[in-house]
């Protein structure tokens, strides 16, 4: 319904979709709007997602998920690659994009906020309910790379998932320091916790803002490393950015993950 009601508001009629695939959905649909671009069927796509996680019928699902226990300050409950860990918090929020090629944002005088140099997207299979390994996390970065010619030493922070979930963390940072090493991480959730469908959009739009202004968003409530989380989490304030080049994560149960490297305008 969303992506309807966009249209219906906008009067666009053009490629219309929704891709639902958890907490992958919104880059995905960002993936499947610059495909939509590059095959010629638009000039210019809406992508994003929204997501609501604190509706009533989530929680009645409670147990599937690993939530937080944390009572004593809700505001400390969400604590991404932290060793206090204990869960994540349910959250709900929306993002959107306006996509187009170079030529067609310059025709017509648009301000450029950033660039989709490429994205990858890969699945994990988990015959017999074998545990994650992260294999999904890990494929999605060196493709992504691969796509772009882009070093790992040319990117300048990791836009990290960050579910806060004790499994989840533990293996996306393995997954991050195998591939990319010591590259500086963020994990936006940290401040509004896990956003289902919506959560790509509303946290590559950080990185998007964070271009703006130079700065690369800190992580919230990192205070403990943790030894099993190998990651140079950015926290307290942010950091002034050094690179133009920011790869985007996010992973739905582990075994579906996608990446987005985007980079500041030229």
């Amino acid at each position: 319904m969303p992506a309807c009601h966009v249209g219906i508001a906008r009067d666009a009629r053009g490629p219309n979709n929704s891709l639902t695939l958890g907490e992958v959905s919104s880059l995905a649909a960002v993936a499947e709007a610059i495909r939509v671009i590059q095959r010629g069927q638009a000039d210019v796509m809406i992508a994003g997602g929204t997501g609501c996680r604190i509706h009533p019928t989530i929680w009645a699902y409670r147990r599937a998920y690993s939530l937080s226990e944390r009572r004593d300050d809700p505001t400390r409950a969400m604590r991404p690659f932290d060793a206090d860990r204990d869960g994540m918090v349910h959250g709900e929020g929306a993002g959107a994009f306006v996509l187009e090629e170079r030529r067609h944002a310059e025709a017509r005088g648009a301000t450029i906020l950033a660039r989709v140099l490429g994205f990858a997207t890969h699945y994990e299979p988990q015959p017999g309910g074998r545990d994650p390994t992260g294999e999904a996390v890990r494929h999605s970065i060196r493709q992504v790379l691969r796509a772009t010619g882009v070093e790992p030493r040319q990117i300048g922070y990791i836009n990290a998932d960050g579910l806060s979930t004790l499994v989840d963390d533990r293996l996306e940072a393995r997954a991050i320091h195998d591939t990319l090493g010591d590259v500086p991480v963020t994990a936006p959730k940290s401040f509004f916790g896990n956003l289902g469908a919506g959560t790509g959009a509303v946290e590559m739009a950080a990185s998007v803002l964070g271009f703006q202004e130079g700065l690369v968003p800190y992580t919230l409530n990192y205070e403990r490393p943790d030894p099993e989380c190998p990651v140079h989490v950015i926290h307290g304030e942010p950091r002034k950015l050094t690179s133009p080049h920011a790869l985007v994560l996010n992973h739905a149960r582990i075994v579906h993950a996608i990446a987005v490297l985007l980079a500041a305008p030229e």
